[in-house]
């Protein structure tokens, strides 16, 4: 066993046992579980959980003791027999071992056995842990829904249990969790996961906790309300039958407008609803009909009486736009002027005839002057335009300049077109357009301008980037050793630089630097070449050196020795330089002819030399062979040293023949490359997957950190989801595995320290709890209002589900009380609603009466009494307690709709008699305006009807001052005496006949009308 970073010893992995097992297997000759091995004498020896009878296997498996951990693991891996593989399974008591076997296993048979005894082990340690991170790891690997139903009756702890839950699935499981005295949370959360029907009603039955028999008992009334509900063609055939019965009672309605858009409305809906062909919607088409017939015979009433007022109304406002329209022509230069003013010329003409009465003289003056200023304004626009062509006929050479690249011509053009341009002071014309083309061809000439001084800027930096780049490489090949071979770009590059000449103003002298370059480079040519004659002569003595040692070999009678030093001397002859040119042939015929002597002697020792090469080529072939049968391996260490070793083994072998060696040198060397890149990719592959490792645990820690900083109470399922996914996350490298594992470990005691730290203030805030129930439940009388109380109530359980933990020696006693409390009050609410239930039905007998009334009163005619009948209704219905459950969204919804619409048509009644108060008001003024224009006196203003609809507007009035102007145009005093007192006469009737105004202007009207009326008598 090795020790993990966490502290704890874990069992070597699987591998290490399958190389032990293959080891035994091959020192004593052991064959696979039950068969038969050739080697009958070492079967003798076997042991019996190796026997070929499973029984015999099974019996060794459970009794024998000195069967250790690995030999399990195989026979729980690999027995043919499933009762002797579990047996096997039950004695490992490593669940981490087991998880590795369950993960190798191929047989998804012994993948489950492997799983239920992790699952078994899980179940002990979840139920003798004693911190609650313990329990939560154990409870997170176990996967059989048995055992967490087992975990949630006998776990102590609260918290456990509630997870346990959570996990639970099977329905059977979570009916029989309910029954268990497992705690309120649990029973509550396993109710919520139940959906069948049938067992909902017996943990409604059997239930320990009275809070989830309430709660299966509401989901069960939830499920046979779904299933009570009224079927949609139920709903739709009542709806059409509402939608006829409102469409008749619409017929008799006094608002016929209304009546019409709000039965073309029930139309609309019917039409959506009905089948097709149903008789119901011909009826609804007629009640449409009738009420659209009512209408128009309405509006045909009251059309005839409109048209002629409005048409004389048309005319005069039309009369007093066409001065203006005249006036606005004048300063029009579009051309069409003429045309428009002739139409209006005829316009005028046709509009005084049609006219009861002709206009007053204002009218006439103000349309005289108008023509006269079109007139005047014609001759004006006809000289300012012809000083404007002109402009723009200068204006128009001036692109062509551009186009050419004449610069200079065209802002000798621009300036005199400006000149005159400014001594240009039309009246009428706009100047906008001469002024938009002057500003365009300016701008035009300043971007060419631009255009030409940046070409030329972008050439003299390109010329200078190009001289200082020469000069860099001149200052590189400076650098050079290879002097003479740097001879030939200088020489390009002092043509290159005698090329560029244009150069911006602004730009730096390069020429000193230039020619600094140059005088240093001729330096160094000419060091250089003495330094090569120099060489020359050096190397002359070193190889008439070696023509004498050469020559000195022909006394030498060791013809190894003999070969080696020819060897030795050529390679140095090689190393040497040239020599002098008159010198150079001369030495080398001296130094060939000295070896070729020698190699002639040296022949029988070459034909020795050339069978070793072969010996050696053959055991370099061997060498290759052995490196490519192994390049692919994956068996890192063991090929690493076998290849060491042929590298060794090739460096040790002596010379092969030169054209063959290097052959079979390239695929040795490309076999034991490939391994040891493949080796390599292997290694950087696993210390990349550490350091992602590393990498994601240190991300686990700043979160751990971060939740411990700013601790709550949320955090402790985040606290575990952390804790999870570090058991997910692979090992880091050794180095840095522990150091990160002591801080996430730190992290986390850190917050679970501050969570202890809070037990004594939890409890207090759930003694505060207890304490306000106490004080609810106190305070309940027969009139309080035990639904709001519920909601307290409730609202005081989900705070308490909200607080952590309290002292252990206290979490029974408070829990105790507090659910005591709430079951006192809840039995109290319970007794309440019992009674509700039981007035249920008189209660929905009254609501349907009132429905009933409504309904009558809505087809009646609207008054006061019914106005005051509905609102007494609205308040008993409130009073009232529900009804039936299936019934009371409907009828409330029903009450609403008809409400509503009562109230809906009143305010539309209201605003039609509104309406008809608003014209007797008009009708009034017409009247006092017209005693006020027969008493010869200004209009007095009456009130809010100035500013508010209902008064006259300014054709109105104008309309009617002409009319009084009429009755008195006579030129006998006598007969405008007469007129005046008919009209007086008149007016006095009319007044009698019209009815009510709104009532803030009935004082103020009838005041103005007593005044008008004395005034007019006075003057007749």
């Amino acid at each position: 066993m090795t020790e993990s970073a966490h502290g704890r010893f874990t069992h070597r992995p699987l591998a290490y046992y399958n190389l032990l097992h293959c080891w035994l297997a091959n020192s004593f000759k052991l064959t696979p579980y039950g068969t038969h091995s050739h080697m009958a004498f070492f079967n003798l020896f076997k042991p019996k959980w190796q026997h070929s009878d499973p029984r015999v296997r099974l019996k060794a498996v459970t009794e024998a003791l000195d069967i250790d951990t690995p030999t399990l693991a195989q026979i729980a891996t690999s027995d043919d027999d499933a009762t002797v593989r579990q047996a096997a399974a039950n004695r490992i008591n490593d669940w981490h071992l087991l998880v590795e076997l369950s993960s190798a296993a191929g047989d998804p048979a012994i993948s489950r056995e492997l799983t239920a005894r992790i699952d078994t082990l899980q179940l002990n340690e979840l139920l003798t842990a004693t911190d609650i991170p313990a329990k939560q790891n154990a409870l997170a690997i176990i996967t059989k829904e048995a055992l967490l139903a087992q975990i949630v009756e006998e776990e102590t702890e609260a918290e456990i249990r509630l997870a346990a839950t959570d996990r639970l699935t099977d329905q059977e499981l979570l009916a029989a969790v309910t029954r268990k005295n497992c705690g309120k949370a649990p029973a509550l959360l396993a109710v919520e996961k139940i959906t069948d029907e049938s067992l909902l009603r017996q943990v409604a039955a059997n239930a320990t906790s009275r809070s989830a028999r309430a709660r299966a008992q509401q989901k069960i009334d939830e499920i046979e309300e779904e299933r009570n509900r009224p079927t949609p063609e139920a709903l739709r055939e009542m709806e059409i039958t509402d939608l006829t019965t409102k469409a008749s009672n619409l017929c008799v309605s006094s608002n016929i407008m209304l009546a019409l858009g709000e039965c073309r409305s029930l139309q609309k809906r019917l039409l959506e609803i009905a089948d097709k062909g149903d008789q119901r919607v011909d009826d609804m088409e007629q009640y449409c009909t009738l009420l659209q017939t009512k209408q128009q015979e309405e509006e045909a009433r009251s059309e005839a009486e409109r048209n002629a007022k409005r048409l004389q109304e048309q005319h005069l406002s039309r009369l007093k736009e066409i001065p203006p329209e005249i006036n606005a022509l004048s300063k029009g230069v579009t051309g069409e002027e003429e045309s428009r003013f002739s139409q209006l010329l005829h316009e005028w003409s046709t509009l005084v005839d049609s006219l009861e009465v002709s206009p007053a003289v204002d009218f006439l003056k103000c349309f005289t002057e108008a023509c006269e200023t079109f007139s005047r304004s014609r001759t004006l626009v006809a000289h300012e335009s012809a000083e404007e062509a002109h402009l723009l006929q200068a204006l128009a050479a001036i692109p062509s300049f551009l186009d050419a690249d004449d610069l200079e011509h065209a802002l000798d053009s621009l300036s005199e077109a400006q000149r005159a341009f400014y001594g240009w002071q039309p009246q009428i014309v706009d100047r906008q357009k001469v002024t938009e083309r002057l500003n365009l061809l300016r701008d035009q000439h300043q971007a060419a301008v631009a255009q030409r001084e940046e070409a030329r800027s972008k050439v003299q930096q390109e010329n200078l980037s190009k001289k200082q780049a020469l000069l860099r490489e001149m200052d590189a090949l400076l650098s050079t050793e290879e002097i003479k071979q740097a001879e030939q770009r200088i020489k390009e590059i002092k043509d290159g630089w005698r090329k560029i000449v244009d150069l911006p103003m602004d730009a730096e002298d390069l020429q000193p630097r230039y020619a600094s370059a140059c005088r240093l480079f001729a330096e160094k040519l000419a060091v250089a070449r003495k330094e090569e004659t120099w060489q020359r002569w050096q190397n002359k003595n070193l190889k008439e050196l070696l023509v004498g040692q050469a020559e000195a070999l022909d006394e030498l009678t060791d013809l190894h020795q003999a070969f080696k030093q020819i060897k030795e001397l050529q390679e140095k002859w090689k190393a040497i330089g040239p020599a002098p040119a008159k010198e150079e042939n001369p030495l080398w015929r001296r130094f060939q002819q000295a070896t070729e002597r020698n190699f002639a002697r040296c022949r029988i020792h070459f034909q020795e030399l050339d069978e070793e090469a072969e010996r050696n080529l053959q055991e370099k072939i061997h060498l290759r062979d052995l490196a490519v049968e192994c390049q692919e391996s994956t068996d890192w260490q063991k090929n690493t040293d076998h290849i060491k070793d042929l590298q060794a083994k090739w460096k040790a072998a002596g010379r092969a023949p030169r054209e063959k060696e290097q052959e079979i040198f390239q695929s040795f060397r490309a076999a034991c490359d490939h391994f040891f890149e493949r080796r390599k990719a292997h290694y950087a592959a696993l210390d990349q997957e550490r350091q992602a490792n590393f990498a994601l645990k240190e991300e686990l820690c700043v979160q751990a950190e971060a939740l411990a900083d700013q601790p709550d109470l949320t955090h402790k399922l985040k606290f575990q989801e952390l804790q999870a996914t570090w058991k997910s996350i692979g090992q880091a490298s050794r180095s840095q595995e522990e150091a990160v594992w002591q801080r996430f470990r730190a992290a986390a005691n850190r917050y679970y320290e501050w969570l202890d730290s809070l037990r004594p203030e939890n409890l207090a805030r759930k003694e505060a709890l207890c304490t306000a129930i106490e004080e609810l439940t106190a305070a309940i009388t027969p009139t309080t209002d035990l639904a709001q109380t519920a909601k307290k109530v409730v609202a005081m359980q989900r705070q308490w589900r909200e607080i952590g933990p309290v002292p252990q020696e206290q979490q029974d006693h408070i829990w105790e009380r507090f659910k005591g409390l709430c079951d006192t009050f809840f039995a109290l609410k319970k007794k309440d609603d019992d009674e509700i239930d039981r007035q249920r039905p008189e209660n929905q007998a009254k609501k349907e009466a009132f429905l009933a009334r409504i309904k009558e009163l809505s087809v009646a005619a609207i008054s006061r009494e019914s106005v005051k009948e509905i609102i007494a209704i609205q308040e008993a219905w409130h009073l009232l307690g529900p009804g039936h459950k299936e019934k009371e969204r409907s009828l409330q919804s029903g009450f609403k709709t008809l409400c509503d619409s009562f109230f809906k048509e009143r305010r539309e009644a209201l605003q039609e008699i509104d309406n008809i108060h608003q014209e007797n008001l008009k009708r009034k003024e017409t009247l006092c305006l017209r005693l006020e224009i027969l008493a010869g006196i200004s209009p007095q203003p009456t009130g809010p009807s100035q500013t508010k609809k209902g008064g006259l507007t300014l054709a109105e009035q104008l309309k009617v001052a002409f009319e009084t102007n009429f009755v008195l145009s006579a030129d006998d005093a006598r007969d405008k005496r007469k007129r005046a007192k008919e009209e007086i006469e008149s007016v006095k009737m009319e007044w009698q006949q019209i009815g009510n105004v709104p009532r803030e202007h009935e004082h103020g009207i009838r005041k103005r009308y007593s005044a008008a009326l004395d005034g007019a008598l006075k003057v007749t």
